[in-house]
Order: C-alpha cells, then structure tokens, then sequence
C-alpha cells in the first residue's frame, strides 16, 4: 500500500531544474497548506483529540462521539478505523465540513483517491460561500497529488520533454507515471496535451474526459477537452467547455483565440468577434487576438471598405508589436500552461499574408465606395463629442 510523503512539497522543489518551476512548485505546496489552514480554521483539535475551548461553542458537532473518535484514529494514522466513523458522521450530519475534509484525506491515504474526489465534487456541488471555495481547493489538490516520487520524477522528465517540444518522448513518460496514478489529474491533462500535440485527437478525448469526471470544475482540464473537442469536429461542445473555462482563465488568450475559433465554427461570427475585441482592449499585448479577429473580418462575405481599413490598421499594429511579443513567455494562461508560442508555424508570413489579403480586398472595392469610405470616418470624427 502506498503512502503519501510528508515530505512531498521538499520533493517538488529538489527535482525542480529552474527557477520558474521552483515558483511553481512552492505555490503547489502553499495550496497543501492552506488545505491544512482549512482544516485548523474550522476545528482545532489538542493532541489529546479534544477541541480547542474556545471553539466548541461555535460547532456543536465537534465532540460528537463517532467524529471525536475519528480524530482520535486520524491522529494515530489509522485509516481503516477512520473511514467508517467519518462515513457514519456524514451520514447521521450531511455536508459537515470537517468530516468531509478528514475523510477525502484519509481515504487518498488508503490508496482510495476516486472515492475522495467523488465525495468533493458531490458536496462541492451542494455548497456555496467560504465552504465552496475550501472544498474546491481540496479538489484540486488532492487530485493533482503525486503519491510517489517515482511518479513525480517520469512527470517532471515528462514536463521537460514536453517544453522542448519532443513529445512522442513527453508522452513515454507520462504514459509510464500514469501506470501507478491512472487517476492523478495532472498526468491525464499532460497526457491530453500530448496526445493533442501528436495529432492523436481520440486518445486526447478519453484522457481529458477522465479528467473531467474526476474533477470537473478545474478551468485547464475544461480548456484542454474544448480544444479536443474542437479538433475533433464537436464545436458545440467545444463551446461549452471553453466557456467554463474562460470564466476562470479570463485573460488567457489561448482560451480567448480557441473559444472564438469554436464559435465561428458553430455559426456565430459575431460573438467570436466581440470576445478578441474585448479581450484585445482588455490585455493590449495579446497580438495573436488581433490577428485572429483580423482573419475573421477578412473571410466575411463582402465586408465593408470601412471594416477592411480598420482591419489592416490592426494587422499593422499587430505586425508591429510582434517581435517583442514573440520573445515574452506567455502569461495568465494557468497551472498548466505550455508556451503554445513555438508551436506556431510562421506568425511573421501569416501576418504578412493577411496584410496582403486586406490590401488586395481594399483595392479590389468600388471607387464610389472607396470616396465615401475617405470621408465619412473623418466627418463622423468632427461631429464626435
């Protein structure tokens, strides 16, 4: 039977190679603390098993018999014991938080992490307010959890092939750490992005619609099975899925730029176009939101003079922020984020090519037109309050 090491956040930072990921590492292990703050800001308990004073006016339940007895079980490391008395505590007072905390922990103790996570989402989705955002933490941590240090070590060299852009040799990896953790959340998005990357759409789909059910609230998993989704021809779904996720990861613009695509795919150009415009006003770095809202205006059927001058007006502003957006690591794009910069093919002559393309649709207009396009924005300007 495996345990979980008390050791496991040292871990993460001793294997980590650079100071990017030691940041990341440490952040992991403030989540398992605050887990722990949960925990102790709901019930203090002494060594004896016996609450804090002053405490036990505030949850009558604290010294019920069955939970105290728990504690007392949870305290000497006695899992068996534990489970059943925190089950029977859940049953007689449902969706008391402090046997549900000490239970999904004691039950990823015994080797019995899907039962755990079962029980978060079940109570996540009767909850609301502070209880909501406790139970949604644990979730999280607990389903990204590495129970050995083997498992980690094949996911970090999985990671590091993964960002070097080998990922046939990524997916080796993770497959391998995957044979002991099948339900580790954080191996099967790998897993879904390196399947993706390998152009293997299917085994994407069932890596990353695992990962949903064990935890459907996490935005990256939401992401990466829209973008599945979306390769796979399912844009409807894709749709749903990207908008879950958008709500969390509100300035990404991978999110942003995979959302539009999926509606213009649905039928709803306009929408698509109304997400890259705010996200562009909201996050003026995000040249690839130009440059995919400028695609979409230019393959409208017959758009207006008007429209393909601003068009090119933000290509131009694209093209001349691109350099330096190039060479910045993406930003807001999550826990899980790759840096999907150097998977584009040539930004530069695909910029390049839309400019063209406007010009080209700019020359091509009507000479009456064209007249009344040289006015009518510098009138409308005037008259401007």
């Amino acid at each position: 039977m495996r345990k979980i090491q008390k050791e496991a956040s040292l871990n993460y930072v001793s294997v980590a190679r650079n100071s990017k990921h030691v940041e990341k590492l440490i952040f992991r292990a403030i989540q398992g603390c605050a887990i722990w703050i949960a925990l102790l800001s709901t019930a203090v308990a002494s060594t004896s098993g016996l609450p804090s004073p002053g405490l036990v006016t505030f949850d009558p339940l604290w010294n019920e018999p069955e939970f105290l007895s728990a504690r007392v079980a949870l305290e000497k490391r006695n899992w068996p014991d534990a489970i059943p008395l925190l089950q029977n505590v859940i049953t007689k007072f449902p969706h008391y938080l402090p046997a549900v905390l000490r239970l999904s922990h004691a039950l990823v103790y015994q080797d019995r992490r899907s039962e755990a996570l079962a029980l978060l989402v079940k109570e996540i989705k009767v909850s609301n307010g502070s209880d909501y955002q406790i139970l949604k933490l644990r979730l999280q941590t607990l389903s990204q959890a590495f129970l050995t240090n083997r498992t980690f070590q094949l996911y970090q060299d999985g990671v590091n092939y993964l960002q070097a852009g080998k990922y046939k040799s990524a997916k080796d990896r993770f497959e391998q750490a995957a044979i002991d953790e099948t339900d580790n959340c954080e191996l099967l998005v790998r897993l879904g992005q390196s399947a993706i990357l390998t152009d293997d759409t299917k085994q994407a789909l069932t890596y990353l619609k695992m990962a949903k059910k064990l935890n459907p609230f996490h935005p990256e998993i939401q992401l990466w099975l829209g973008r599945a989704l979306q390769l796979s021809g399912a844009n409807a779904e894709a749709v749903s899925e990207f908008q879950l996720a958008k709500a969390e990861l509100a300035h990404s613009e991978l999110t942003t730029i995979w959302y539009a695509q999926s509606l213009v795919a649905s039928g709803q150009p306009g929408q698509a176009l109304k997400t890259l415009e705010l996200d562009a006003r909201n996050n003026p770095s995000h040249v690839l939101s130009l440059i995919e809202s400028a695609r979409i205006r230019l393959g409208s059927k017959n758009p207006p003079l008007e429209s393909l001058r601003f068009t090119r007006r933000q290509l131009q502003l694209a093209n001349g922020r691109l350099d330096a957006y190039l060479s910045q690591s993406p930003i807001n794009e999550g826990e899980l984020a790759l840096d999907f910069k150097k998977s584009l093919p040539d930004p530069a002559s695909d910029l390049q090519n839309l400019i063209k393309l406007a010009q080209s649709k700019i020359d091509a207009s009507p000479p009456a037109e064209k007249m009344t396009g040289t006015h009518e924005p510098c009138c409308r300007e005037r008259r401007a309050p």
